[in-house]
């Protein structure tokens, strides 16, 4: 290794929203397999209002190196209304509970930036997915860089969408230079677009972009379904995407 640190790697809790865990119990579970790191899904408005994270979880939270929240795509528009004042205000609180990283969002959700700009709250704006051509190309990104401060979040597994040679998806780490901040990794199935890697059926598509060993956190985002054991499933996944980073 010689000194240098390995990327975080760990979850998003919706990796285990099939399941009737709390958030506490996922931000336990992922903590009990290894992960050091970790992003909390709160994808619609009305979830993240109602989160609160009790001391317990958040004393476990912390032990995590790199925690980010996944901000809510569904019943809000970002830009200037009350629901995004409420959203800003609730992530700085969220914010105050526990050492966050980085805020994804969607560029598809977003009217205006210029509230998401003055909350100065760590924003990373995520590159879209099929069938949602805003922010999906490298430009976008590029005009970004040059307009606002925030940063960026690669998912591979969208980038993969729009083009699964991933010739796209290494166009998009040199557009978001050193403001990709994040990784999103998955791969996807016929029943699962965002499917654990190490049993996607684009299996080696994915691994092309972790050959790169681009030193971002990387959050793993595949699904968990009900009949999985989690736990295996958890460690599968760990290990194949460590695999990558170890000999950096």
């Amino acid at each position: 290794m010689g000194g240098l640190q390995m990327p975080k790697i760990g979850f998003s809790t919706g990796c285990l929203h099939r399941t009737k865990l709390t958030l506490a119990e996922k931000i336990a579970f992922f903590k009990s397999v290894g992960a050091d790191a970790i992003e909390i899904g709160l994808g619609d408005l009305l979830e993240l209002m109602s989160t609160s994270i009790s001391p317990d979880p958040q004393r476990t939270a912390k032990d995590f190196k790199y925690i980010s929240i996944h901000a809510p795509w569904k019943n809000i528009r970002y830009g200037p209304n009350v629901e995004t004042d409420a959203a800003i205000e609730k992530l700085i609180k969220l914010c105050d509970l526990l050492p966050i990283t980085g805020i994804v969002i969607h560029p598809r959700k977003i009217d205006n930036f210029e509230k998401l700009e003055k909350s100065h709250l760590p924003f990373l704006i995520e590159n879209s997915g099929w069938g949602k051509p805003l922010g999906a190309l490298p430009e976008y990104f590029g005009r970004l860089k040059i307009d606002y401060p925030f940063g960026f979040v690669l998912d591979v597994q969208h980038a993969y969408e729009h083009d699964p040679s991933m010739i796209l998806a290494k166009e998009l780490i040199g557009a978001m230079g050193d403001r990709l901040k994040e990784m999103h990794v998955s791969g996807c199935t016929r029943e699962l677009r965002h499917a654990p890697v190490h049993r996607s059926d684009n299996k080696d598509a994915i691994i092309k972009i972790l050959e790169l060993k681009f030193p971002a956190p990387k959050i793993l985002e595949g699904v968990f379904l009900p009949e999985d054991d989690a736990e295996q499933t958890a460690y599968d996944e760990l290990k194949l995407i460590k695999s990558y980073e170890n000999d950096i």
